[in-house]
Protein backbone atom coordinates (compact mmCIF):
# COMPACT_ATOMS: atom_id res chain seq x y z
CA UNK A 1 0.00 0.00 0.00
CA UNK A 2 1.43 3.34 -1.29
CA UNK A 3 1.71 5.80 1.92
CA UNK A 4 -0.24 9.10 1.54
CA UNK A 5 1.71 12.05 2.13
CA UNK A 6 0.59 15.93 3.20
CA UNK A 7 -0.26 18.08 0.39
CA UNK A 8 2.71 20.00 1.68
CA UNK A 9 5.29 17.40 0.79
CA UNK A 10 3.87 17.07 -2.99
CA UNK A 11 5.70 16.94 -6.03
CA UNK A 12 5.24 16.71 -9.61
CA UNK A 13 4.01 13.18 -10.69
CA UNK A 14 2.72 11.82 -14.08
CA UNK A 15 -0.79 10.52 -11.72
CA UNK A 16 -1.52 12.46 -8.62
CA UNK A 17 -4.53 11.14 -6.39
CA UNK A 18 -6.32 13.68 -4.07
CA UNK A 19 -7.97 10.90 -1.70
CA UNK A 20 -10.30 12.06 1.17
CA UNK A 21 -13.80 13.61 2.21
CA UNK A 22 -11.71 16.93 2.99
CA UNK A 23 -12.74 19.53 -0.49
CA UNK A 24 -9.96 22.43 1.08
CA UNK A 25 -7.42 19.85 1.85
CA UNK A 26 -8.32 18.56 -1.77
CA UNK A 27 -7.57 22.62 -3.18
CA UNK A 28 -4.66 22.79 -1.05
CA UNK A 29 -3.24 20.01 -2.50
CA UNK A 30 -4.26 20.68 -6.35
CA UNK A 31 -2.71 24.52 -5.81
CA UNK A 32 0.15 23.10 -4.78
CA UNK A 33 0.76 21.24 -7.81
CA UNK A 34 -0.16 23.97 -10.05
CA UNK A 35 2.48 26.13 -8.29
CA UNK A 36 5.09 24.40 -8.99
CA UNK A 37 4.40 23.34 -12.41
CA UNK A 38 4.48 27.26 -12.93
CA UNK A 39 7.36 27.66 -11.10
CA UNK A 40 8.94 25.49 -13.67
CA UNK A 41 7.13 26.32 -16.61
CA UNK A 42 5.10 29.64 -16.29
CA UNK A 43 3.41 28.65 -19.83
CA UNK A 44 0.98 25.33 -19.23
CA UNK A 45 -1.97 24.58 -20.25
CA UNK A 46 -4.51 23.03 -17.36
CA UNK A 47 -7.74 21.52 -17.90
CA UNK A 48 -10.46 20.37 -15.47
CA UNK A 49 -13.19 17.77 -16.04
CA UNK A 50 -16.02 18.76 -13.52
CA UNK A 51 -18.44 16.88 -15.06
CA UNK A 52 -18.99 13.20 -15.26
CA UNK A 53 -15.33 11.28 -17.21
CA UNK A 54 -16.36 10.26 -20.71
CA UNK A 55 -14.14 7.34 -22.35
CA UNK A 56 -11.26 8.94 -24.15
CA UNK A 57 -11.13 12.94 -22.66
CA UNK A 58 -7.91 12.09 -20.57
CA UNK A 59 -6.27 10.60 -24.34
CA UNK A 60 -7.08 13.12 -26.02
CA UNK A 61 -6.28 16.28 -23.76
CA UNK A 62 -3.00 14.02 -23.52
CA UNK A 63 -1.87 13.48 -26.87
CA UNK A 64 0.94 15.29 -28.33
CA UNK A 65 0.90 18.80 -29.48
CA UNK A 66 2.62 21.18 -31.79
CA UNK A 67 4.44 22.88 -29.41
CA UNK A 68 4.23 20.72 -26.39
CA UNK A 69 3.89 22.88 -23.83
CA UNK A 70 3.36 20.53 -20.17
CA UNK A 71 0.26 20.67 -19.02
CA UNK A 72 -1.89 20.04 -16.30
CA UNK A 73 -5.22 17.50 -15.78
CA UNK A 74 -7.53 17.65 -13.49
CA UNK A 75 -10.49 15.31 -13.33
CA UNK A 76 -13.37 15.84 -10.32
CA UNK A 77 -15.19 12.91 -11.15
CA UNK A 78 -13.69 10.06 -12.12
CA UNK A 79 -15.55 6.34 -12.97
CA UNK A 80 -14.53 3.19 -14.94
CA UNK A 81 -14.15 4.77 -18.17
CA UNK A 82 -11.36 6.48 -16.32
CA UNK A 83 -9.61 3.78 -15.48
CA UNK A 84 -9.28 2.34 -18.58
CA UNK A 85 -7.58 5.29 -20.17
CA UNK A 86 -5.49 5.48 -17.15
CA UNK A 87 -4.03 1.85 -17.84
CA UNK A 88 -3.12 3.12 -21.18
CA UNK A 89 -2.04 6.65 -20.46
CA UNK A 90 0.18 4.65 -17.92
CA UNK A 91 1.69 2.53 -20.14
CA UNK A 92 3.14 5.65 -22.09
CA UNK A 93 2.79 8.57 -20.42
CA UNK A 94 3.00 11.46 -22.45
CA UNK A 95 6.21 14.25 -21.42
CA UNK A 96 5.70 16.99 -19.00
CA UNK A 97 1.97 15.71 -18.97
CA UNK A 98 0.38 15.54 -15.04
CA UNK A 99 -2.43 13.91 -14.20
CA UNK A 100 -4.71 15.01 -11.10
CA UNK A 101 -7.72 12.71 -10.13
CA UNK A 102 -9.52 13.32 -7.33
CA UNK A 103 -11.25 10.56 -4.90
CA UNK A 104 -13.75 10.45 -2.44
CA UNK A 105 -15.51 7.68 -0.37
CA UNK A 106 -14.72 4.08 -1.12
CA UNK A 107 -16.38 3.58 -4.22
CA UNK A 108 -15.18 0.33 -6.32
CA UNK A 109 -13.82 2.63 -8.76
CA UNK A 110 -11.48 4.74 -6.16
CA UNK A 111 -9.77 1.19 -4.87
CA UNK A 112 -9.23 0.61 -8.98
CA UNK A 113 -7.53 3.79 -9.14
CA UNK A 114 -5.39 3.66 -6.12
CA UNK A 115 -3.85 0.80 -7.48
CA UNK A 116 -2.32 2.43 -10.26
CA UNK A 117 1.60 4.24 -9.76
CA UNK A 118 0.70 7.74 -8.24
CA UNK A 119 1.18 9.89 -5.78
CA UNK A 120 -1.28 9.65 -3.25
CA UNK A 121 -1.85 13.22 -1.25
CA UNK A 122 -4.07 12.54 2.23
CA UNK A 123 -7.41 14.48 2.20
CA UNK A 124 -8.80 12.83 5.14
CA UNK A 125 -10.77 15.73 7.78
CA UNK A 126 -8.96 16.42 10.45
CA UNK A 127 -11.07 15.21 13.45
CA UNK A 128 -8.00 15.14 16.45
CA UNK A 129 -7.38 18.34 18.24
CA UNK A 130 -3.18 17.16 17.67
CA UNK A 131 -3.89 17.25 14.09
CA UNK A 132 -5.34 21.09 13.78
CA UNK A 133 -2.70 21.86 16.17
CA UNK A 134 -0.35 20.18 13.93
CA UNK A 135 -2.07 21.93 10.62
CA UNK A 136 -1.58 24.64 12.60
CA UNK A 137 2.31 24.97 13.80
CA UNK A 138 2.88 23.60 9.69
CA UNK A 139 0.69 27.15 8.35
CA UNK A 140 2.84 29.37 10.37
CA UNK A 141 6.40 27.65 9.81
CA UNK A 142 5.45 28.01 6.27
CA UNK A 143 5.56 32.29 6.38
CA UNK A 144 8.50 31.56 8.97
CA UNK A 145 6.45 32.96 11.78
CA UNK A 146 5.63 31.44 15.33
CA UNK A 147 2.11 31.15 17.07
CA UNK A 148 1.74 30.80 20.83
CA UNK A 149 0.48 27.64 22.57
CA UNK A 150 -2.95 29.16 23.72
CA UNK A 151 -3.31 31.49 20.66
CA UNK A 152 -3.54 27.58 18.92
CA UNK A 153 -5.69 26.17 20.90
CA UNK A 154 -8.22 29.48 20.13
CA UNK A 155 -7.58 29.06 16.97
CA UNK A 156 -8.71 25.61 17.12
CA UNK A 157 -12.05 26.01 19.03
CA UNK A 158 -13.03 28.97 17.07
CA UNK A 159 -13.11 27.12 13.96
CA UNK A 160 -13.46 23.46 15.13
CA UNK A 161 -15.74 22.35 12.31
CA UNK A 162 -14.49 24.26 9.44
CA UNK A 163 -10.82 23.78 8.09
CA UNK A 164 -11.23 26.13 5.25
CA UNK A 165 -11.82 29.15 7.78
CA UNK A 166 -9.10 27.80 9.60
CA UNK A 167 -6.77 28.10 6.92
CA UNK A 168 -7.74 31.26 6.15
CA UNK A 169 -7.31 32.71 9.80
CA UNK A 170 -3.56 31.33 9.88
CA UNK A 171 -3.37 32.99 6.82
CA UNK A 172 -4.39 36.51 7.64
CA UNK A 173 -2.24 35.99 10.97
CA UNK A 174 0.85 35.36 9.43
CA UNK A 175 0.67 38.09 7.14
CA UNK A 176 0.44 40.51 10.05
CA UNK A 177 3.86 41.83 10.80
CA UNK A 178 4.25 40.47 14.18
CA UNK A 179 6.66 37.65 13.96
CA UNK A 180 5.03 35.87 17.21
CA UNK A 181 1.08 35.46 17.33
CA UNK A 182 -0.03 35.51 20.62
CA UNK A 183 -3.80 35.18 22.48
CA UNK A 184 -4.48 38.64 23.15
CA UNK A 185 -4.04 38.89 18.87
CA UNK A 186 -6.27 36.24 17.74
CA UNK A 187 -8.88 37.06 20.28
CA UNK A 188 -8.92 40.60 18.78
CA UNK A 189 -9.73 38.89 15.56
CA UNK A 190 -11.92 36.30 16.26
CA UNK A 191 -13.06 36.01 19.15
CA UNK A 192 -16.43 37.46 18.53
CA UNK A 193 -16.50 34.64 16.05
CA UNK A 194 -16.42 32.04 18.72
CA UNK A 195 -19.26 29.41 19.57
CA UNK A 196 -17.82 28.88 23.42
CA UNK A 197 -19.51 24.97 24.50
CA UNK A 198 -19.34 23.61 27.44
CA UNK A 199 -17.71 20.49 25.52
CA UNK A 200 -14.60 23.40 25.20
CA UNK A 201 -14.14 24.61 28.57
CA UNK A 202 -14.06 21.16 30.00
CA UNK A 203 -12.03 19.84 27.29
CA UNK A 204 -9.52 22.70 28.09
CA UNK A 205 -9.23 22.09 31.74
CA UNK A 206 -8.84 18.26 31.26
CA UNK A 207 -6.22 19.24 28.93
CA UNK A 208 -4.92 21.04 31.69
CA UNK A 209 -4.91 24.44 29.61
CA UNK A 210 -6.53 26.49 32.99
CA UNK A 211 -6.03 30.10 31.29
CA UNK A 212 -7.65 28.93 28.31
CA UNK A 213 -10.28 27.16 30.34
CA UNK A 214 -10.53 30.67 32.42
CA UNK A 215 -10.78 32.02 29.07
CA UNK A 216 -13.63 30.50 27.75
CA UNK A 217 -15.60 29.88 30.71
CA UNK A 218 -15.73 33.53 30.85
CA UNK A 219 -17.52 33.79 27.51
CA UNK A 220 -19.73 30.92 27.54
CA UNK A 221 -20.88 32.77 31.15
CA UNK A 222 -21.11 36.12 29.05
CA UNK A 223 -23.11 34.36 26.00
CA UNK A 224 -25.59 33.16 28.81
CA UNK A 225 -24.43 29.51 29.17
CA UNK A 226 -25.52 28.08 32.28
CA UNK A 227 -22.85 26.79 35.20
CA UNK A 228 -25.32 23.53 35.69
CA UNK A 229 -24.69 22.26 32.52
CA UNK A 230 -21.26 22.99 32.51
CA UNK A 231 -20.95 20.72 36.30
CA UNK A 232 -22.62 18.55 34.35
CA UNK A 233 -20.09 18.17 31.09
CA UNK A 234 -17.21 17.99 34.20
CA UNK A 235 -18.87 15.15 35.92
CA UNK A 236 -19.59 13.06 32.37
CA UNK A 237 -15.55 13.03 31.55
CA UNK A 238 -15.33 12.08 34.80
CA UNK A 239 -17.31 8.57 34.21
CA UNK A 240 -15.59 8.09 31.26
CA UNK A 241 -12.31 8.61 32.92
CA UNK A 242 -13.27 6.29 35.73
CA UNK A 243 -14.56 3.80 33.08
CA UNK A 244 -11.18 3.70 31.14
CA UNK A 245 -9.32 3.73 34.49
CA UNK A 246 -10.85 0.46 35.73
CA UNK A 247 -9.94 -1.16 32.35
CA UNK A 248 -7.70 0.20 29.96
CA UNK A 249 -8.38 -1.98 27.55
CA UNK A 250 -12.23 -1.07 27.25
CA UNK A 251 -13.24 0.15 23.93
CA UNK A 252 -14.91 2.96 22.21
CA UNK A 253 -18.30 1.05 22.18
CA UNK A 254 -17.71 0.20 25.65
CA UNK A 255 -17.22 3.49 26.98
CA UNK A 256 -19.91 4.91 24.60
CA UNK A 257 -17.88 6.91 22.18
CA UNK A 258 -16.18 7.40 18.75
CA UNK A 259 -12.41 5.78 18.32
CA UNK A 260 -11.01 9.29 17.79
CA UNK A 261 -12.55 10.24 20.99
CA UNK A 262 -11.20 7.41 22.93
CA UNK A 263 -7.40 8.39 21.83
CA UNK A 264 -8.11 11.62 22.73
CA UNK A 265 -9.44 10.41 26.56
CA UNK A 266 -6.06 8.20 26.89
CA UNK A 267 -4.13 11.46 26.07
CA UNK A 268 -6.43 12.83 29.22
CA UNK A 269 -5.96 9.92 31.67
CA UNK A 270 -2.20 10.83 32.46
CA UNK A 271 -2.06 12.28 36.24
CA UNK A 272 -5.10 10.62 37.02
CA UNK A 273 -5.90 7.83 39.50
CA UNK A 274 -9.13 5.98 40.96
CA UNK A 275 -8.21 8.18 44.11
CA UNK A 276 -8.13 11.62 42.56
CA UNK A 277 -10.93 10.37 40.85
CA UNK A 278 -13.10 9.48 43.72
CA UNK A 279 -12.61 13.29 45.10
CA UNK A 280 -13.32 14.78 41.75
CA UNK A 281 -16.35 13.64 42.00
CA UNK A 282 -16.81 14.22 45.48
CA UNK A 283 -15.77 18.15 44.43
CA UNK A 284 -18.55 18.07 41.73
CA UNK A 285 -21.35 16.95 43.56
CA UNK A 286 -20.81 19.62 46.26
CA UNK A 287 -20.22 21.71 43.42
CA UNK A 288 -23.24 20.68 41.49
CA UNK A 289 -25.01 21.60 44.24
CA UNK A 290 -23.67 24.95 45.12
CA UNK A 291 -24.55 26.33 41.08
CA UNK A 292 -28.12 25.10 41.46
CA UNK A 293 -28.73 27.16 44.56
CA UNK A 294 -26.38 26.41 47.50
CA UNK A 295 -24.09 29.21 46.80
CA UNK A 296 -23.77 32.88 46.28
CA UNK A 297 -20.64 32.96 44.35
CA UNK A 298 -21.67 29.82 41.29
CA UNK A 299 -18.97 31.56 39.09
CA UNK A 300 -16.29 31.52 41.87
CA UNK A 301 -17.48 28.04 42.65
CA UNK A 302 -16.82 27.03 39.11
CA UNK A 303 -13.84 28.11 38.56
CA UNK A 304 -12.44 26.53 41.39
CA UNK A 305 -13.55 22.79 39.88
CA UNK A 306 -11.38 23.91 37.12
CA UNK A 307 -8.69 24.46 38.79
CA UNK A 308 -9.07 21.31 40.21
CA UNK A 309 -9.27 19.49 37.09
CA UNK A 310 -6.60 21.43 35.24
CA UNK A 311 -4.40 20.63 37.94
CA UNK A 312 -5.35 16.91 38.58
CA UNK A 313 -5.93 17.60 41.97
CA UNK A 314 -9.31 18.03 44.04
Amino acid sequence: MVAKISFRSAQLEALSLLMGANDYLADRGFEKLRKLLSELHPQFEQHTIADAYQAGQLLNLASPSLFAEPRLIYIQSPNKALVEDLQKFTQDPAELTFVVVRLKGAAAVNRDLAKFKSQQIDCEDLKRDSDKLSFIQAEFREFKKTIAADAQRLLTQTFANDLAELGAACSQLANSDQSEIDFETVDALFGGREQTTAFRVVDAAFAGDLQTSMRLLRNALDTGIDPVPLVATVAMKARQLAKLISNPAATASEIGMADWQLRKLKGELAGWSESSLENLVGLIASTDEKVKGGSRHPEYDLEQLLLAVSSKTS
